[in-house]
């Protein structure tokens, strides 16, 4: 009998812990969680107020993955706040905000500060596949909600390899911005007919792809302008001069008072002097014609040279007769 009583107490012993768990609405394992999650939360404090924020982050997250409580959000955002991670920072404040339930929700001047410096930007579309790039990072599909830098952001919204609609919006401090993309621009264009010059004056219609992307920019005539005819013809002249002056002083100057320094003994040393300057005039003649040549040769690339229709000249002999009084018309053209 003794015996009996002493096993059911052990029973009892051992389920309280169950039964108590299982009046308050809990199990055995939800309280394991919770006392888990309360270990990494204190932990990421105490490394919070050595200033190991970093570490501090890693435990707070431990800790929010097994226990969905705003007070982890509160110090995940003073940690991110700590080491100037505002964006991460501001995320983490708006989950706190919204699931708190605290009546008083005054955040401290470090928050505030991160709140003054960030805003929200919310983009809509119609289409859940549609691509949403912010700052050139895609950021989600069909619709995102997101914390922003305050400043002007590039919003570009992308089907498939298809710009469809791009808005550059200005973001100020704690400012919330919605875009409600419109459904037009999410249709896939239809194919379009682009007029270009052709032949003979008859333009040649083009059907552009459908999904071919955006129309391509008209072209700039002036990148690649081609030079008038006056710039070949100056250079070119201007060379064929230099070239011309340098014979002309060698043949005319240099020549004679050479052969006149060689018959006077060469002792003359005024004349030699004279021979020296005139024969460098003449070279440098002669490379300023050369360095004219290679420009007139570049410029001839770019100029535009007028096409000359020739002329057609046309003879026509009057009807002969031939045999059996049958007439022929000779027609010659060159």
């Amino acid at each position: 009998m003794c015996k009996s009583c002493l096993f059911g107490a052990l029973v009892l012993m051992f389920a309280c812990p169950d039964a108590d768990a299982r009046r308050r609405g809990r199990s055995p394992n939800n309280l394991t969680v919770k006392q888990k999650a309360k270990k990494h939360f204190k932990k990421g404090q105490k490394l919070f107020r050595k200033k190991k924020y970093a570490q501090a982050i890693v435990e707070f997250k431990q800790a929010y993955a097994l226990r969905k409580h705003p007070a982890i959000q509160f110090n995940l955002a003073m940690s991110y706040a700590s080491v100037n991670d505002t964006l991460n920072a501001a995320r983490h404040i708006r989950i706190y905000l919204r699931t708190t339930k605290k009546k008083s929700k005054i955040l401290p001047r470090s928050l505030r500060v991160v709140q003054d410096q960030t805003g929200i930007l919310i983009v809509n579309t119609t289409n859940p596949s549609a691509k949403i790039f912010v700052d050139g990072a895609l950021v989600g599909k069909g619709m995102v909600n997101i914390v922003v830098m305050i400043g002007d952001h590039p919003v570009d919204i992308r089907l498939g390899k298809r710009f469809a609609a791009r808005k550059t919006i200005a973001i100020k401090p704690r400012q919330t911005r919605v875009w409600d993309v419109q459904e037009s621009l999410l249709e896939t264009p239809r194919p379009r007919r682009i007029i270009t010059p052709g032949r003979n004056g008859h333009p040649p219609l083009t059907a552009r792809r459908p999904g071919a992307g955006p129309e391509p920019a008209p072209k700039d005539s002036t990148k690649h302008k081609k030079l008038p005819i006056r710039w070949f013809v100056t250079t070119a002249a201007v060379a064929v001069a230099a070239v011309v002056a340098g014979v002309g002083i060698d043949q005319g100057l240099t020549v004679p008072l050479f052969r006149e320094y060689e018959r006077g003994g060469t002792t003359d040393r005024d004349l030699y002097n004279k021979v020296i300057a005139y024969r460098n005039v003449t070279i440098s003649l002669y490379a300023a014609a050369g360095a004219l040549g290679i420009a007139a040769a570049v410029i001839a690339l770019y100029t535009k040279w007028k096409k000359r229709e020739r002329a057609k000249s046309a003879v026509t002999i009057l009807p002969v007769l031939g045999p059996r009084n049958i007439a022929f018309t000779l027609r010659w053209e060159h």
